[in-house]
């Protein structure tokens, strides 16, 4: 009843042009009017303040939320020794020293076997996404960016689970030649599925190392068709190694050569 005192006078003072202030009860007969306009803006201010306050609760709890599930302050963990970046994809081939015969332990020759990586959504703590190479179109550096024909669902999964993506190019295919041609006497002794899967395993080895990894960081392997052999394989008989594998449209019947791939 104050305010619309108070309010009623300042209407009143106004009409009047500088007119003496008057106290106007509510019970006047003028009075009604006056408190009426008064009390309906009063309302409307309120109901506005009442919106601009909640809107401003609304965007403080959004920005604690935030600052609470990361913290500008907690730096991601980035425990590699390499020093691949997002510039590296297209400028360079990245390439390891492999072994060129897993089966033979006399045999220390070593060649160098081509592989991609993309830490875009690791975060030092996450799994590890394989992608196996083998038949297909050849692989280039956006393999492990959008997993081309290879393993595009892995790239997908990858953002969600914040993992390391890395893709390793089978031997004797693209640009990793572990000998100097592709004679039979070549061919017949170093290309198989055996010595391509002891390759996922010094591969393994060699990004654990320069990543600092430990037994945290799981291993899952992905391939379609022969490479989804692989990837299932290598589970089966690499279980410490790799925790599961995702093996797409893979043949499931024994073969012997298997010249198609």
């Amino acid at each position: 009843c104050t305010r619309r005192r108070r309010r009623a006078e300042g209407a009143a003072g106004t009409s009047a042009r500088g007119a003496a202030r008057r106290w106007v009860p509510c019970s006047s007969a003028a009075g009604p009017d006056f408190a009426s306009t008064a009390g309906t803006i009063a309302a409307a201010r309120c109901r506005r303040f009442r919106i601009y306050f909640k809107c401003l609760v609304l965007f403080l709890t959004v920005v604690t939320v935030l600052s609470i599930s990361s913290p500008p302050w907690k730096k991601k963990k980035t425990s590699r020794k390499g020093v691949w970046t997002a510039s590296d994809f297209g400028k360079a081939d990245l390439t390891f020293d492999q072994v060129q015969d897993h089966t033979d332990a006399t045999n220390t020759q070593t060649w160098r076997q081509r592989y991609f990586i993309n830490q875009t959504f690791f975060d030092g703590d996450g799994p590890v996404f394989l992608c196996v190479g083998g038949e297909g179109p050849p692989m280039s550096a956006l393999v492990a960016v959008t997993g081309e024909f290879h393993c595009g669902w892995m790239i997908v999964l990858a953002q969600r689970h914040r993992a390391l993506i890395v893709t390793l190019e089978h031997r004797f295919y693209g640009q990793s030649q572990p000998t100097p041609d592709l004679s039979t006497k070549y061919l017949s002794k170093f290309l198989s599925s055996e010595q391509a899967l002891a390759d996922l395993v010094t591969f393994r080895q060699h990004i654990a190392e320069q990543f600092g990894m430990t037994s945290s960081n799981k291993w899952l392997t992905f391939g379609g068709s022969y490479p989804g052999m692989l990837a299932a394989w290598s589970r089966s008989k690499y279980p410490h190694l790799f925790h599961a594998s995702v093996s797409s449209s893979a043949p499931i019947h024994a073969k012997v050569e298997m010249r198609e791939y």
